[in-house]
């Protein structure tokens, strides 16, 4: 019996998704997964095939970074045969990958421990405060990419929508700093990039009030629209009257002019844990 009430919600913007949600009594996760900068191998997105079979092979563990490290083996020669890839010359842009962010709860040790790679967020509120646990550097770099493509949009009078490819090049030049020192973390299947750093930190599970698992698609109700004055507000709110607030104003703004960003709407996911 999960000593938390879960409620969760997790919608494609397409008819596929490539963030999905695992939930169990003691253990939660949410992914976030990204296709490489090539057209799919496997239909109907590299992304989403990922996050289907980790989601298959991840549980809860002694050992996660070992756990993660074994997952990636395996899916890498899952995806090489499966996409029928001969080339052994590709780079981190062709592969897919996953940010995720999870929670490990032992009631026996009264113990909650939350983890994070790459930019799925933790949103913990103890009786001591609140805190969030996400990593900018990937959305960082994407507000450069978002940058770039408002030059581009203003100088040739293009949509937002239309200056991916003017773009193109400086996403392969970031989406290349995967798990390099002065990059970014996020769990990888490419054989030489899959020295990720998983963040984790402890809890006394007596004093948790509420834990949110949530990907960037949901975070843009804060970090893009502003529709909630900080993560405390957010997150009180009815996870289905945000989600009905992001899309509401990504259709009112589907040329991207209002809200800058990197497309019109993403994939939108959470886990909430109240008492």
């Amino acid at each position: 019996m999960s000593f938390f009430k879960v409620e969760s919600l997790s919608i494609g913007y397409r008819d596929f998704n490539e963030d999905a949600l695992i939930m169990n009594d003691d253990f939660y996760t949410a992914l976030d997964g990204a296709t490489g900068l090539v057209d799919s191998y496997i239909k109907p997105s590299d992304a989403s095939f990922l996050v289907n079979e980790f989601k298959k092979l991840f549980k809860k563990s002694n050992n996660y970074n070992k756990e993660l490290k074994n997952i990636s083996a395996k899916l890498y020669d899952l995806f090489i045969n499966k996409a029928n890839i001969k080339d052994t010359n590709l780079t981190r842009e062709h592969f897919p990958s996953i940010g995720l962010s999870f929670v490990d709860i032992s009631k026996e040790n009264n113990e909650l421990r939350i983890y994070t790679l790459g930019d799925p967020i933790v949103y913990i509120k103890t009786k001591k405060g609140s805190e969030i646990f996400k990593d900018s550097r990937l959305s960082k770099l994407d507000n450069k990419v978002v940058k770039r493509m408002i030059y581009f949009s203003k100088k040739e009078n293009k949509s937002m929508n239309e200056t991916r490819l003017d773009v193109l090049n400086l996403l392969k030049i970031n989406r290349n700093k995967m798990n390099k020192f002065m990059g970014y973390d996020v769990f990888s299947i490419y054989k030489n990039g899959i020295n990720f750093n998983l963040r984790s930190k402890k809890f006394k599970l007596d004093e948790v009030e509420m834990v949110c698992l949530a990907t960037d698609g949901f975070m843009q109700a804060f970090d893009v629209y502003h529709v909630y004055k900080n993560y405390d507000e957010l997150f009180s709110k009815n996870i289905n009257e945000v989600y009905e607030k992001i899309k509401n104003l990504a259709e009112d703004d589907a040329q991207i002019i209002k809200y800058p960003r990197l497309k019109k709407i993403d994939d939108i996911s959470i886990i909430k844990l109240t008492k």
